[in-house]
């Protein structure tokens, strides 16, 4: 795990709730999953669910099976609903004056579907011009990785990256364009595994200019 800044990600919350973009979480329940005691009920009542389902004949399968998914959901998958996990990201003075677009392509992640909690696999650009700030590059990878450990709408997580970086950054000029494909949607007959779904938030430079937009858009073929 990178290194976090809890306060920070407690301000970025305020402001997603603010823009009214936060995810639809019960985060006081989410903040317990720390606590040993609250993940053993969470087994417990999965016990129970599995049970009833029939799927497993023997409750020692059971039991391991929902060990495992409970661990992989609140220490693994989800660990995005907890603020306290937020990357830790220090602004460098930008003592060289680039403001050419600074771009990172290619950045694959896998997030889950917030109606079917089946994965979503994904590749993202993000870009920023530098005002009086610059970050190291792999800061972005974390961003994008915080909002997509947890469920999510496509839509939802390229804005909360995109709104995010504008207010660490301090600057308008931020692209983030995001192409995925949803498990949820290819297993279920409505489209093949092929079919990708595109998502992009620009502001600033790329906004308004369209070769810049292209290049990115370009970026994700």
């Amino acid at each position: 795990m990178y290194q976090t800044d809890p306060q920070l990600g407690k301000n970025i919350q305020q402001l997603l709730t603010h823009l009214k973009i936060e995810n639809p979480a019960n985060f006081i329940l989410t903040r317990q999953w720390q606590e040993s005691n609250k993940l053993f009920q969470l087994e417990e009542k999965f016990v129970s669910f599995l049970a009833d389902t029939g799927i497993y004949a023997h409750q020692e399968e059971i039991k391991r099976t929902a060990t495992r998914i409970i661990n992989f959901w609140c220490n693994e998958q989800f660990y995005g609903l907890n603020y306290s996990n937020f990357p830790a990201i220090s602004l460098s003075s930008n003592e060289f004056g680039y403001h050419e677009p600074l771009i990172a392509e290619a950045i694959k992640f896998t997030t889950t579907c917030e109606h079917h909690l089946v994965p979503i696999h994904g590749v993202a650009t993000i870009a920023y011009a530098p005002k009086n700030y610059v970050i190291g590059l792999n800061k972005l990878n974390c961003v994008l990785e915080f909002f997509a450990h947890r469920p999510q709408l496509q839509e939802r997580l390229t804005r909360q990256v995109f709104v995010t970086l504008q207010h660490i950054l301090q600057t308008d000029d931020i692209a983030v364009i995001i192409k995925a494909q949803h498990d949820c949607m290819s297993t279920n007959g409505i489209c093949d595994r092929d079919t990708k779904h595109t998502t992009l938030e620009t502001g600033g430079i790329y906004a308004t200019d369209q070769t810049l937009k292209k290049h990115l858009l370009d970026s994700l073929r």
